[in-house]
């Protein structure tokens, strides 16, 4: 996740990890991953953990993106859940 925020400035790096930069109607997010050297495709729902209105773990400082909260969300899945996740 650290790198991730390193390339957060390079719109066209993060989307490019993207399926598609709009949300679908079915509410499937797949974002690519690479593991190992390996590149894996996380398939989730479009639904974030969220508590009084704001998600509960990575946020934007620009309103309205999402796109940390499912790059959170796809590496929380590799890892197996979000309290498994070491170091953010």
């Amino acid at each position: 996740m650290v790198a991730l925020g390193a390339a957060a400035d390079d719109d066209d790096l993060i989307m490019a990890r993207f399926r598609s930069r709009t949300l679908n109607k079915a509410g499937v997010v797949m974002v690519q991953m690479f593991v190992n050297g390996r590149e894996e495709w996380i398939m989730m729902d479009d639904y974030l953990p969220c508590q009084h209105g704001r998600p509960c773990f990575v946020r934007s400082k620009q309103e309205g993106e999402v796109w940390p909260c499912f790059l959170e969300k796809a590496w929380a899945k590799m890892t197996g859940s979000y309290a498994r996740m070491e170091a953010g």
